[in-house]
């Protein structure tokens, strides 16, 4: 792994150069070895609906949905319909 005192940031292709400048020479260094010549996707939403949508059907108790919401970056009205159909769903004697 090229160290980092001997990497020249002004010649870096584009997206290294933003990696740098975001996260450092190290940090970039270590980035590019685990990923270089592959291609990476970062989703839109930082949370996965379905791990959240699990928590909330576990966590929510019908006056946290506003504290979900803003915790996972989801609307209230989501939380509110995931937690909803959870209660719905148990209400029929399932589970």
């Amino acid at each position: 792994m090229p160290l980092k005192e001997n990497v020249d940031v002004s010649v870096l292709n584009p997206v290294y150069q933003e990696l740098d400048k975001l996260i450092g020479t190290e940090k970039m260094l270590l980035i590019y070895h685990q990923y270089r010549g592959g291609q990476m996707w970062a989703p839109k939403r930082l949370y996965g609906v379905k791990l959240v949508k699990e928590f909330v059907q576990r966590e929510c108790d019908g006056h946290n949905i506003h504290q979900l919401a803003q915790q996972y970056h989801f609307s209230d009205q989501w939380i509110e319909k995931v937690w909803r159909g959870q209660k719905k769903f148990r209400s029929c004697g399932r589970k």
